[in-house]
């Protein structure tokens, strides 16, 4: 039972804040501008915010802060885009909790990698805070090993669920299989060099200085790319086989021959905009020494 002193505050606004719905025992629930939802009690969404601040956001503006990029992959029509969805294909972290009215994506890198993080970033047009940590981790051998990562981490219900639609969907490792009708032909390319740079590796090895190229997928995947790839290429020598320790879904992507690869990296690297740039300087000393 409400007090005389109750005051509705439904359709109120609290920054990013709106309240939708009372709950009873001082409790209301709100929408967040970034599609989550958040349970505030009413000392949190105060009427003279002078003698209390209000609550501002969900909790996604510690994280991000995104004006108008909602829908940023509502239609993948860029280059920006395309090589995002299969950076974050390869290497993204997505969760997608209706219960808990949490979306977000995350993405890790190398300390060395993160200007491909401010590129992100940039695109996004964010301002979220690109994290530096370092951390120790056991090897298997026996040891430590020393990591220096950054990490970057935007919210977003609607960034999420139109990536599940893609294809880039939570705990996707196992069943990663993308929805190429959605990916506009002339931007495919983007988006493999996305998936290239985010869980694959290319360079010269051996003493016979042999060019190859990996890329670590799902067996559905590598199946669905082979058969996108050779639609351009219909000779090009695509193989994939079965990662030894790793789940039998889980495969190595690679194309066989040495003029094979050359044509891939050209295919994926030539004019573009957006790219990890260590690996795009592997791409012109190859390109060079061929």
């Amino acid at each position: 039972m409400e007090t005389s002193n109750f005051k509705n505050r439904i359709g109120m606004k609290f920054g990013k804040l709106k309240v939708v719905e009372y709950l009873g025992d001082n409790k209301w629930r709100c929408e967040c501008e970034c599609g989550n939802e958040k349970i505030v009690s009413s000392g949190k969404l105060p009427l003279h915010p002078v003698k209390r601040l209000p609550v501002k956001s969900c909790g996604c503006l510690l994280h991000s802060r995104l004006t108008t990029n909602y829908n940023f992959f509502e239609k993948i029509d860029t280059e920006e885009k395309a090589y995002i969805v299969g950076f974050l294909a390869a290497d993204g972290c997505i969760t997608s909790d209706d219960a808990k009215s949490s979306y977000q994506i995350k993405i890790v890198v190398q300390r060395r990698d993160r200007d491909i993080l401010e590129k992100i970033k940039k695109a996004f047009d964010t301002k979220a805070t690109i994290k530096d940590y370092s951390s120790t981790s056991k090897l298997p051998q026996g040891g430590e090993c020393n990591y220096h990562a950054s990490s970057l981490l935007i919210s977003g219900k609607e960034l999420v669920k139109d990536l599940i639609k893609i294809g880039v969907t939570p705990k996707k490792s196992l069943t990663l299989s993308i929805n190429y009708n959605m990916i506009p032909e002339e931007l495919k390319r983007h988006f493999w060099r996305g998936l290239l740079e985010g869980d694959g590796s290319f360079g010269v090895y051996g003493k016979k200085q042999i060019l190859s190229l990996c890329i670590t997928t799902s067996i559905f995947m590598a199946e669905s790319t082979k058969e996108e790839l050779l639609k351009i290429f219909p000779k090009m020598k695509i193989s994939y086989y079965h990662a030894i320790g790793c789940s039998e879904n889980t495969v190595r992507f690679i194309i066989t021959t040495q003029s094979d690869l050359i044509t891939f990296l050209n295919f994926v690297y030539e004019d573009s905009t957006i790219f990890l740039d260590r690996k795009f300087e592997d791409y012109l000393k190859i390109k060079e020494n061929n």
